[in-house]
């Protein structure tokens, strides 16, 4: 999985023209600190992970309630203190080598069957 996240934000960076600088995360994977270690080392980038592992929903509600005029907050910048971050993860290893293995992993299986 974490391979797969980065391929995509490197094609991503590429039709950008510019680099992931954090990539900031959500769902239930994210509570596994073992594997957002895993995916900053990867990426050789920070993975940012939120007090509030549900952002989609939360993001949900808070669009509902302002298109219901809900006043709960006054704007999205009022949300800031609610979302804090709880962990950064920093590279600490270098996955190169990995990094080989999975390739080399992929491109086997790309041709697998006979036809």
């Amino acid at each position: 999985m974490c391979f797969r996240v980065k391929e995509v934000l490197d094609a991503m960076g590429k039709d950008l023209g510019r680099n992931l600088v954090t990539l900031k995360v959500d769902g239930g994977v994210t509570v596994n600190d073992f594997i957002m270690q895993t995916q900053a080392n990867i990426l050789e980038e920070v993975v940012e992970r939120k007090t509030e592992s549900e952002m989609t929903a939360l993001g949900c509600a808070i669009a509902a309630g302002m298109a219901k005029e809900i006043e709960l907050w006054n704007s999205l910048e009022d949300l800031k203190d609610h979302v804090r971050v709880d962990k950064r993860f920093k590279p600490e290893e270098n996955v190169n080598e990995y990094r080989k293995r999975w390739e080399k992993a992929l491109h086997k299986s790309l041709d697998w069957v006979n036809k």
